[in-house]
């Protein structure tokens, strides 16, 4: 990846950590690649549920997206923002069905 994606990438990182965790991130390099998230690992079975990435800005990245998917979980209700899961679901406005009946 490029510098400049490299430093928006670790931007964003501090940037979260400093306003939610205490100016706090963990990252670890493995001889399988690197593990990252927010916050302090406590104990060695927390490095588990750190994300995972074969580079330090994969790692990064996606501790960061799931920083930020988790932070809309919470703002805003899924409920409310939630399309139809099936077709079954979706309102049935104009269709065939109703026209034969008719």
């Amino acid at each position: 990846m490029s510098d400049k994606n490299t430093l928006f990438w670790l931007e964003t990182a501090e940037s979260i950590a400093k306003r939610q965790y205490g100016g706090q991130y963990t990252l670890m390099c493995f001889q399988g690649g690197y593990r990252f998230c927010f916050g302090i690992v406590d104990h060695r079975y927390d490095i588990d549920k750190m994300v995972a990435g074969a580079t330090m800005v994969d790692a990064i990245m996606l501790g960061v997206i799931n920083e930020t998917r988790a932070v809309n979980r919470v703002l805003y209700d899924p409920q409310e923002t939630k399309a139809p899961e099936t077709y079954a679901e979706q309102p049935k406005e104009n269709s065939i069905e109703e026209s034969i009946d008719d």
